[in-house]
């Protein structure tokens, strides 16, 4: 699959806004944010979500569907808060399912709420916006409301510069290629390439595409860094440890284990979970992992240790978080 822009305008404004290494600080509201992300989504696939504000609010299902594409004041704080009861009660937003009965159409708007979650926690893990960090992470799948090919990377980035959103759009261009390499992504094997000296060797087929292109010019911050990580853990039932979330995807993926691919793809990822604890202040025995190793499991070794260290941090800062605000303190 190719990764280019429907034109020009797209893709000069791609550039520019990922070669912008200025931290963005927010201007969405968490519920906002969340008003955009499930605008324009069928009754079918919020079926659950619209039945449960019906209840709430003494009104009919399609009334409340209807509510909740134009809702105002109060009722979007309603409608967020009421998504995240149902990820509690382990049910999607919708019934809605694919002939096989394998994949429910609602799933990735229920991974967006994940992520946005754990995008919001690494933040405020690092002391950093974790408002913007938390729409920045429900965002970056909004290409998956028009479709679920990889191409919903551009088609997000498109829809949300249209919405005058462009700094929200740069998620949808970074959240699947960790340090800005193409085809470091775990989902997409490509051929003809190779990792030589710490870098992604495309064959000139490739290098035609628009997104090898803007990956070149990028300028990844560091709320980029914590949408990767985010997007590692975040599935569409839970928030898990990088180790068991690459390990979930091995599993459903098993050829994933034989690409090339794969060793530079978990070296990448170690990598950047011990960036996130330097900058936190936590040293790991394990400073840096060859990303030219072609030895998967000597590299995936060190990537369970790192993950172990990273994810028992991050819920560590979680656990004492939700301390201080029992306690009447704002973190």
């Amino acid at each position: 699959m190719k990764l280019n822009f429907s034109n020009k305008k797209y893709k000069n404004k791609a550039i520019k806004i990922i070669s912008n290494s200025l931290n963005s600080f927010n201007s969405l509201s968490k519920e906002d944010a969340f008003i955009i992300l499930i605008h324009g989504v069928s009754f079918d696939n919020l079926e659950n979500l619209c039945k449960e504000i019906s209840q709430k609010l003494n009104i009919t299902a399609i009334e409340a569907y209807n509510m909740i594409q134009y809702p105002t004041g109060d009722m979007k704080s309603l409608i967020l808060s009421t998504a995240y009861e149902l990820l509690k009660n382990s049910k999607h937003l919708g019934e809605k399912y694919t002939n096989d009965h394998k994949f429910n159409l609602s799933s990735w708007i229920s991974h967006s709420l994940y992520e946005a979650k754990a995008s919001e926690n690494i933040a405020n893990m690092l002391s950093r916006d974790s408002d913007f960090a938390f729409c920045y992470g429900l965002l970056h799948d909004y290409g998956r409301k028009f479709s679920h090919n990889f191409d919903h990377v551009i088609i997000g980035f498109e829809h949300l510069c249209d919405l005058k959103l462009d700094k929200y759009a740069k998620g949808c261009l970074t959240h699947s290629f960790i340090n800005g390499e193409r085809y470091c992504n775990n989902e997409y094997i490509e051929n003809g390439f190779e990792i030589k000296n710490g870098k992604v060797l495309l064959n000139s087929d490739a290098k035609n595409e628009d997104m090898y292109e803007i990956l070149e010019n990028s300028n990844y911050n560091l709320y980029d860094d914590i949408l990767n990580i985010a997007d590692l853990m975040a599935t569409d039932t839970n928030i898990l440890s990088p180790k068991a979330r690459i390990n979930d995807i091995a599993k459903r993926r098993p050829n994933i284990e034989l690409s090339k691919n794969r060793c530079y793809f978990i070296a990448s990822l170690c990598n950047l979970l011990i960036k996130i604890l330097n900058i936190y202040g936590i040293k790991s025995i394990i400073t840096n992992v060859d990303i030219n190793d072609t030895n998967l499991e000597e590299i995936k070794n060190k990537f369970n240790i790192i993950s172990d260290l990273f994810y028992s941090t991050y819920n560590k800062c979680l656990s004492n978080q939700k301390e201080n605000n029992e306690k009447g303190f704002q973190l």
